[in-house]
C-alpha cells in the first residue's frame, strides 16, 4: 500500500514532502473555499509519495519544488501596501493600509504588526477579512506611540489563524508632537 511504497522513499525525499504540505495547507487555508484547490494539491502529493519516485531524489525534488512554488507564487500575489513613512502628530493616530487579493478566488487575510521598538510604538493586528478575487480592501490601521522619534515597523499579511502568508512590508512611523499640550480658553 502507500504506507509500504512511502516507506521506500529517503528521509531527504520525506521531509520534501512534509515541506510542500505545509507550504499547500498554509496556501489553503488562506482561500475562502480551498476545497477545490486542496484536492489538486493532495493529488500532487500523493504523487510525491509515489515509489515510482524511489531512487530518484532529484526527480522528487523538482516535482515537489514545482508544487511548492506554485503554491508560494499564489501566495505572494496577496500583497500589502503602506506608505513608507508616516507621521503621528500625537499618541495615537491611523493610517491606511490596503490588501490586494490577485488571485481568482475570495481569500481571508488579517495583517500582524511588529514593531521594533514596542515600548516606543505599538500597532495592533487587523483581524482576517474576506476579499473577493481581484479586490483590494483599504483598513484603517491605528498606532499609538509613548514618545516622539521614529519606530521600524513592518506589517505582513496572515492566514485566521496569524500564520504569515507572505515576506513582511518594512515602514517607519514618525511620532511628533507627543508632549505639546492643548489649551483651551474659555472666556
Amino acid at each position: 500500500g502507500e504506507t509500504e511504497q512511502a516507506a521506500e522513499l529517503s528521509g531527504s525525499q520525506l521531509a520534501a514532502v512534509e515541506r510542500s504540505r505545509q507550504q499547500m495547507e498554509r496556501f489553503g487555508s488562506v482561500l475562502v473555499e480551498p476545497r477545490e484547490t486542496r484536492a489538486g494539491y493532495d493529488q500532487a502529493l500523493l504523487r510525491g509519495l509515489s515509489a515510482g519516485w524511489r531512487g530518484d531524489e532529484p526527480g522528487t525534488a523538482a516535482f515537489l519544488g514545482a508544487v511548492e512554488t506554485q503554491a508560494r507564487q499564489s501566495l505572494e500575489a496577496v500583497r500589502v501596501g503602506v506608505p513608507a513613512k508616516l507621521t503621528l502628530s500625537g499618541k495615537t493616530g491611523h493610517f491606511p493600509v490596503s490588501i490586494e487579493n490577485g488571485l481568482p478566488q475570495a481569500v481571508r487575510v488579517g495583517l500582524h504588526f511588529t514593531s521594533a521598538n514596542p515600548d516606543r510604538l505599538t500597532v495592533p493586528d487587523v483581524p482576517a477579512q474576506v476579499i473577493e478575487p481581484g479586490e483590494t480592501a483599504q483598513v484603517l490601521v491605528e498606532a499609538n506611540a509613548v514618545t516622539n522619534g521614529s519606530v521600524d515597523v513592518s506589517v505582513r499579511p496572515v492566514t485566521a489563524d496569524g500564520v504569515a502568508i507572505s515576506a513582511p512590508t518594512p515602514f517607519v512611523v514618525k511620532a511628533t508632537n507627543y508632549d505639546t499640550i492643548g489649551w483651551i480658553v474659555v472666556g
